[in-house]
């Protein structure tokens, strides 16, 4: 399960996975170190890549040389009941054949403030990871209350601090979707597994200031789909229980004429 919360201390029970993996490490660093990353002249260049098609205090930008698509769903807070921490579990397919070097395909949580954003997920970016390879991913908007943990499978991945956001003690809307980027002169990419509805993410869970769950119910849930059923789906259910699924994604296919 990928979580994020605000101010966390210790995991939440509702935040817990009921299925953990164990993941195991072949090497470690030497005890009383840490891994310094080397940039070499290739991570320059994506990263200058990355930045160009980036979201800049907007979820989904059209460029003038490409466009995003996306599908699933937008939580919003209601009432005055703010939200304080998501979670869901994600499956994770590999599309390196359905997306190109210049294209991208994810799935995600985003939190939204003002000006604010913070994603996590799981994508396909090669301008960004210099591979086809599923890899996950983070982002933040630069500006300048409240730390929020990062977890998956209920280890403490670790947090953004508060100093690098503007008023962000909260959310006031969640994104659950998949998103995908091409340039107008290719088809769009496979989202989710390429098949239509067949990313999902389940278990989904949405946290309020005193630390329990958050009604779905509760907020104002609005579809995201730009482009329609023909390329990707989205399908949002509830069971009696209050677990809910979101099924999206696609084949793509679209292409500006």
């Amino acid at each position: 399960m990928t979580t994020m919360q605000l101010n966390a201390t210790r995991i939440p029970r509702i935040f817990k996975s009921k299925a953990p993996r164990r993941r195991m490490f072949p090497r470690r660093c030497p005890e009383g170190t840490v891994l310094i990353p080397r940039t070499t002249k290739e991570d320059l260049i994506r990263e200058k890549m990355y930045k160009q098609i980036q979201p800049q205090h907007s979820i989904y930008p059209q460029a003038s040389d490409g466009a995003f698509h996306y599908a699933g769903r937008v939580i919003q807070s209601a009432g005055g009941r703010m939200i304080y921490g998501a979670g869901a579990i994600m499956t994770v397919f590999q599309l390196s054949s359905g997306v190109s070097n210049s294209q991208m395909s994810s799935a995600q949580l985003v939190f939204v403030k003002g000006k604010n954003i913070l994603q996590v997920g799981w994508h396909v970016d090669y301008s960004r990871e210099g591979d086809n390879r599923v890899r996950f991913f983070t982002y933040w908007t630069d500006e300048e209350n409240g730390n929020w943990e990062l977890y998956t499978d209920d280890e403490d991945i670790g947090y953004w601090p508060k100093e690098i956001f503007d008023n962000m003690g909260d959310a006031s809307e969640v994104h659950m979707d998949g998103v995908v980027y091409s340039p107008f002169n290719e088809p769009s990419p496979p989202m989710g597994s390429g098949e239509l509805h067949g990313g999902e993410m389940r278990d989904l869970l949405l946290m309020d200031g005193k630390g329990e769950r958050y009604d779905f119910d509760g907020g104002q849930i609005r579809i995201l789909n730009d482009l329609g059923i023909k390329y990707y789906g989205d399908y949002f259910a509830c069971e009696s229980g209050g677990s809910c699924t979101l099924r999206y994604g696609g084949p793509g296919g679209w292409k500006k004429t």
